[in-house]
């Protein structure tokens, strides 16, 4: 009997299966780097029960101030974080796995302090193998560094603890020296230890999940950036225009102006024609009211700006006779000048100065 060989297309989707199937089981730790991190806390013990101890000293107390510091850390990162206890608060062990999976965790870690007897041994993770004990090996190389001497290290749990047994995502346990030993117990009372310690857990939690650590002095200098582009915006915001400020003479110089354009209808309605005797008649037609549009405070300098052109008018007429001075119409002598003819008529400086009198006594009065 004859076997029919497989066609090209078949043995190709085959292996595109084969490898598909492979994939996540061979690396899992950069399949959960496409998730968004989730890591929930356990501080070991709490409430009724206090975990080993030394004198005064309780484990339950060392677990809770260790895990608020991984919480600060996981949250400097930028991940999601919540702890199965925030205070010394009793929780049954079967809770604590079951806090993780509604919170959908993707990495459980408890937080403990060992008891060895007189030895040393060091730190130490415990797993229940899987992707736990890759996690564990992650959080194991970054406690190693805090202790001149060998650690316990990563070990498969052979007890079945509660807390492992019942997870259903990622879970180690995590012994942070013992508190049975004098020189490891000091250490653990000290803040700056448990800094340390806390920031390895969260490294290596980012080991794990394929993520970028952030220290706390990266995190600090950020921060200062971010601060100082805030600063530089609001600096730019507050900014005043480059555009000069006019000085005070030359805004009254624009308020004159203004003035006179309301004033210009007076002075464009007064023609003068030539008569039989050579003289200079003004004339004046009436012509449309002007609608003001300038401010009340310049209504008196648009009175003294009329009162040029009537000054300028008057001295030029024929009225202004040889054997007495003229008079402005304030009833003030100009200067005694002699008209004898529209020649010898006063120049714009002598109207200039009427009209600049008046308008200093229009503001100041």
């Amino acid at each position: 009997m004859s076997r029919t060989p497989l066609a090209p297309a078949a043995i190709g989707w085959a292996v595109v299966l084969s490898v598909a199937l492979l994939i996540p089981t061979a690396l899992p730790s950069r399949a959960l780097a496409a998730e968004p991190v989730r890591l929930m806390i356990d501080p070991g013990h709490g409430g009724k029960d206090p975990g080993t101890s030394a004198g005064r000293l309780r484990e339950k107390d060392i677990n809770l101030r260790v895990s608020r510091y991984v919480y600060s850390a996981a949250r400097r990162q930028g991940w999601a974080v919540r702890m199965t206890r925030y205070d010394d608060t009793f929780i049954p062990l079967q809770q604590r796995p079951r806090k993780a999976a509604a919170f959908r965790a993707t990495a459980l870690v408890s937080v403990h302090v060992n008891s060895t007897g007189k030895k040393r041994l060091g730190a130490m993770t415990i797993h229940r193998g899987g992707s736990s004990s890759r996690l564990g090996a992650s959080i194991m190389t970054e406690l190693e560094p805090l202790t001149s001497y060998d650690d316990i290290g990563n070990r498969s749990d052979a007890r079945g603890l509660a807390v492992l047994r019942g997870a259903t995502t990622p879970a180690v346990i995590t012994e942070l020296r013992s508190l049975s030993v004098p020189e490891e117990r000091r250490a653990l009372q000290r803040d700056e230890v448990q800094k340390r310690m806390a920031e390895a857990i969260v490294r290596g939690v980012a080991g794990f999940h394929g993520v970028e650590y952030v220290s706390a002095a990266d995190a600090k200098r950020a921060a200062g950036e971010r601060k100082a582009r805030l600063a530089r915006k609001r600096a730019a915001a507050r900014k005043p225009s480059l555009k000069p400020k006019r000085a005070p003479q030359m805004v009254l110089a624009d308020q004159v102006a203004a003035s006179v354009g309301t004033t210009a209808a007076v002075e464009s309605t007064t023609t003068t024609s030539l008569s039989a005797t050579g003289t200079v008649e003004p004339t004046a037609t009436p012509a449309a009211p002007a609608t003001s549009t300038v401010e009340p405070t310049a209504r008196p300098i648009a009175a003294a700006a009329a009162k040029q052109i009537e000054w300028s008018t008057a001295l030029s007429g024929p009225t202004a006779a040889a054997s007495e001075p003229p008079t402005e119409p304030m009833g003030l002598p100009v200067l005694g000048i002699e008209t004898e003819s529209p020649l010898d008529a006063p120049d714009a400086a002598l109207s200039n100065a009427l009209w600049w009198s008046e308008v200093w006594r229009s503001v100041v009065g």
